[in-house]
């Protein structure tokens, strides 16, 4: 979510502020908008509004203190994960062989977006290609969800598939993490 708005501050300029802040606007109060944009909008803007603050009022402190960053993304991270996993345990525990399978399924899902994105990338420099590929299977299922959850209410299959998607973000970091080292290591081998 701070990586939208943070490109958008980035690359709009001084302009960045007043664009984000129209189109979160619009997004909020359009009565044509479906009633999922209104969600996305609000979080989208949310984080958009905290990254211009930061940087404009704390950029210095927030430079300075990257462990303290890095505990409050870890906070931010738990909140999501128990968040997503309220109300998982009886539908787990209800069919045990369904929620293996949709685990399985958000794996393969996941895998497959980080093979995708690394590969569109793979002709720049192989690190940045994986780095890419990496968030192209991580991002975003929290915001699809919050955008799918007024149609969720009759389908828990999807919302405990989304469930799955986001428990297996946190499962994913240390297999990958060796994946990757073996993969930049062959590189520098090979190069």
């Amino acid at each position: 979510m701070n990586a939208i708005a943070n490109a958008i501050l980035t690359h709009a300029g001084r302009n960045g502020p007043a664009l984000l802040c129209g189109g979160v606007l619009i997004g909020l109060v359009s009565p044509w908008l479906a009633d999922a944009a209104r969600p996305l909008s609000a979080i989208i803007g949310g984080a958009a509004l905290t990254a211009w603050l930061l940087r404009r009022y704390a950029g210095n402190w927030v430079a300075a203190n990257p462990n303290a960053m890095t505990g409050i993304a870890v906070l931010g991270q738990l909140l999501v994960a128990v968040a997503a996993m309220r109300g998982m345990r009886e539908e787990i525990m209800a069919a045990p062989g369904q929620a293996a399978l949709l685990l399985a399924l958000a794996f393969l899902v996941n895998g497959g977006l980080q093979a995708i994105g690394t590969h569109l990338f793979a002709g720049i420099d192989y690190r940045r290609a994986l780095t890419i590929g990496l968030v192209s299977g991580k991002r975003n299922i929290t915001l699809i969800w919050a955008a799918a959850a007024p149609f969720l209410a009759d389908r828990p299959g999807i919302e405990l598939f989304l469930a799955m998607s986001v428990f297996l973000i946190f499962m994913l970091r240390a297999m990958t993490q060796r994946i990757f080292a073996s993969l930049l290591e062959r590189t520098r081998v090979l190069a």
